[in-house]
């Protein structure tokens, strides 16, 4: 069992920068999708949610096996128009992918099968302009995410500055979720990179960009323009063999994301993966994640 850390990742990560992207979303039994990183804007995809905007990037370096400690996650008006409302997951697992049918518009599949008792929620698919759209397929209980980045926008400034391409798995709403009486997320991990780097993230609403109309986008985020959430790089721990990765709220390992802090786990709406380049990257780069049994942990 892995835990994810500090030392190791927070020196490559200094080193070069890491692509953040915004909050995932939400909403009925479908949900809305993910937010892109801030290196440009995409435009809406389908019925779901729009492709927000990014920061930048590398393929950085993996972490030791150690959990950080870090800061103090900070209020949320969480909940469509700022209602305030937050509840505590259903329970631990948020998914094992063995309960998914398929989607509709942004959303490529929904998990949790209606069952009482079992969170709710579904998966999109985000990127930059310039990136192919990735496969995200769901079978045998596990999830597998296939993409091609494209290559580095150098120093030209724009939606493909900082390419990236990624899957956010989404908690349905209008509540997000009150994760506060556990430690974090793990989940089982394995597949090959090749030369891109792979980032994870939690989606909270503090780092998502509220609507100006409440019916489009993410309601329950409560960001300003430009927020985006923080980034953990965990590209070395990508094996062949299955491995569990735990993540911390309050790894100090997460870099860049706006606003500056902590995230809220009183105000989850979903945890994302990401493939990235650098901006000065000549090629493009491909990568295969699979991942399974999705959990908030003790």
């Amino acid at each position: 069992m892995t835990k994810i850390s500090t030392l190791a990742a927070t020196i490559g990560l200094l080193s070069a920068g890491l692509l953040s992207v915004g909050c995932g979303s939400s909403g009925g039994s479908t949900g809305t999708g993910g937010s892109g990183g801030k290196g440009g804007s995409g435009g809406t995809t389908g019925t779901g949610g729009t492709t927000g905007t990014g920061g930048t990037n590398s393929t950085g370096t993996g972490g030791t096996n150690s959990t950080g400690t870090g800061g103090t996650a900070g209020g949320s008006t969480c909940g469509p128009v700022g209602t305030g409302t937050s509840a505590a997951p259903a329970m631990k697992l948020i998914t094992d992918f063995s309960d998914t049918t398929a989607g509709t518009g942004s959303t490529v599949f929904t998990y949790g099968g209606g069952t009482t008792g079992r969170v709710q929620g579904g998966a999109s698919l985000f990127k930059n302009p310039a990136s192919p759209a990735g496969t995200l397929t769901a079978t045998g209980g596990s999830a597998t995410f296939a993409a091609t980045v494209s290559m580095g926008g150098g120093t030209v400034a724009g939606a493909d500055q900082y390419p990236y391409n990624g899957f956010v798995l989404y908690v349905n709403g209008p509540a997000c979720v009150d994760a506060s009486a556990f430690t974090g997320v793990s989940f089982k991990i394995s597949g090959s990179v090749g030369t891109c780097g792979l980032v994870f993230s939690f989606n909270d609403a503090e780092h998502g960009v509220a609507p100006t109309d409440p019916t489009m986008g993410e309601p329950r985020a409560t960001g300003a323009a430009g927020s985006y959430s923080p980034q953990l790089n965990i590209a070395t721990m990508v094996t062949a063999t299955p491995t569990t990765v735990m993540v911390s709220f309050t790894d100090p390992g997460f870099m860049n994301g706006m606003p500056t802090g902590a995230f809220d786990p009183k105000a989850i709406t979903g945890v994302q993966w990401q493939f990235s380049q650098p901006n000065t990257a000549t090629a493009t780069c491909m990568g295969t994640i699979t991942i399974d049994d999705v959990t908030f942990y003790p």
